[in-house]
């Protein structure tokens, strides 16, 4: 072998060596880049999750989770893109982590997310699935969790079940404690504003919901309070004012539903008389927990009557109970139970 041909084996050898090296570095690049993604493989799809939620994308949240993980008594009709995008403020992603002794080579890793909504701070643990691999070597998962909230609005006028949020309605219930049905949904985490049903008789003041979990029940509650408007007090005065005028123009056979003070008296209608003074207003407003508890009961002071001839001039109290139900429709309806 002559030198030049020494020379072409010295340097073949070492291009081979040259290629060993590299391709063994190349592989522990590739090993550390495979085992750096695999790590953080399982937080890939749930910040991509709830990236989709905090841009009101509820489409692309939906799809990103197992259809499985919604259970029944989940309307879907609440969770579409509308209704997040009304919402006036989603979420700011806080962290993202796996749980603490996660073990990376489950099929099942839990994840534990903070995020804040109008101030408040939520906390979620959602576990993510391993559905396949690319190329053998990379992992990949699947949210399984939905990051849903349960939720209710309650209100003093339980027909008043509803209130409009985007293009969808939210369920309205009243206080369990009280024995009202309570309605309970499930939204997406966010802030949402209840206007309430637009009623003639009675108005809501804008409340906000902020679907964060609580720390006790884990749900998030707003009352929706209504105000009587000046328009129904209006209407009671003329509705009993007119019903008061038909008792005593009935006497002495008074029909039902007349001031019970008056019964008692009723024989001697041609000494009851009633000052022209006399005047009707509302007492005081009380929930109604005999019929379903749908109604709203008034009692209203109505004026003064007196026999004549009393020569101490002695007048009595009358008053007049009114039963008023507003219903789903805001629509109003007056009556005025028996006394008898």
């Amino acid at each position: 072998m002559d030198n030049e041909q020494a020379t072409a084996k010295r340097r073949r050898s070492w291009l081979i060596l040259s290629l060993v090296v590299v391709a063994l570095a190349g592989w522990s690049v590739g090993g550390t880049m495979v085992t750096r993604h695999n790590k953080d493989a399982p937080l890939e799809p749930v910040r991509e999750y709830l990236d989709a939620i905090a841009r009101g994308d509820a489409t692309t949240a939906n799809a990103m989770v197992d259809p499985s993980g919604f259970a029944e008594d989940v309307d879907l009709d609440l969770l579409t893109d509308k209704v997040l995008g009304a919402a006036t403020q989603r979420i700011v992603v806080d962290d993202v982590r796996l749980a603490y002794g996660v073990d990376l080579d489950a099929d099942v890793v839990p994840v534990q997310i903070t995020y804040t909504v109008a101030d408040q701070q939520g906390r979620a643990e959602l576990r993510v699935e391993r559905v396949g691999s690319t190329a053998g070597l990379l992992d990949e998962w699947r949210v399984m969790d939905p990051l849903l909230v349960p939720a209710g609005a309650q209100s003093l006028i339980p027909a008043l079940d509803r209130t409009p949020v985007g293009d969808t309605v939210f369920p309205v219930g009243g206080y369990a404690s009280d024995g009202w049905p309570e309605r309970r949904f499930f939204v997406y985490p966010a802030a949402y504003e209840l206007t309430g049903v637009k009623s003639r008789y009675a108005q809501a003041k804008p409340t906000t919901l902020v679907a964060v979990p609580g720390y006790e029940n884990k749900s998030a509650k707003t009352l929706i309070h209504y105000e009587l408007t000046k328009e129904l007090k209006t209407e009671l005065d003329r509705q009993m004012t007119n019903q008061v005028n038909a008792c005593f123009a009935a006497l002495p056979n008074l029909p039902s539903g007349c001031p019970a003070e008056l019964y008692p008296y009723a024989e001697q209608a041609p000494r009851l008389v009633r000052p022209p003074s006399s005047h009707v207003f509302i007492g005081r407003v009380e929930y109604d927990k005999r019929e379903e508890r749908t109604s709203v009961n008034y009692t209203a002071r109505s004026g003064l009557f007196a026999l004549t001839g009393d020569d101490d001039g002695n007048t009595k109290l009358f008053s007049l109970q009114v039963r008023v139900a507003i219903n789903a429709d805001g629509q109003l309806t007056v009556t005025f139970p028996s006394t008898r």
